[in-house]
C-alpha cells in the first residue's frame, strides 16, 4: 500500500471534517422534524451553515428539549451570532 502523500492526508482529514458536521446538522434537524414536524426553511439553511460541532452538539441538546421552533430560534440566535435575530417570516 503506497504512502499518503501529506496533502493527500490533510484532503481525507477535511473529508472527515465534512462528514462529521454534516452528521451532527443531520442529527438537528432529525430531532427537529421528529418533535415539532417541518423545519421552517431559514432555519434549515441556518442550521446547515453552521461551520462549529461545539455549536451544532448545543443546538442538537435544545431540539431534544423545546417545545416550539422560536424556542429553538432563540438558542439558534445565541450560539450562532450570524443568524438573524427576526424569525417572522418562519413562523408560517
Amino acid at each position: 500500500m503506497p504512502l499518503l502523500t501529506n496533502m493527500e492526508s490533510r484532503g481525507i482529514e477535511t473529508g472527515k471534517e465534512i462528514g462529521i458536521l454534516k452528521n451532527a446538522r443531520d442529527y438537528v434537524k432529525l430531532v427537529l422534524r421528529t418533535r415539532l414536524g417541518d423545519i421552517p426553511e431559514k432555519m434549515e439553511q441556518a442550521v446547515d451553515k453552521i461551520l462549529v460541532l461545539s455549536i451544532l452538539d448545543e443546538l442538537l441538546k435544545v431540539a431534544i428539549k423545546v417545545d416550539c421552533f422560536e424556542d429553538f430560534h432563540q438558542s439558534l440566535v445565541k450560539l450562532s451570532p450570524k443568524v438573524p435575530e427576526s424569525n417572522e417570516s418562519d413562523k408560517s
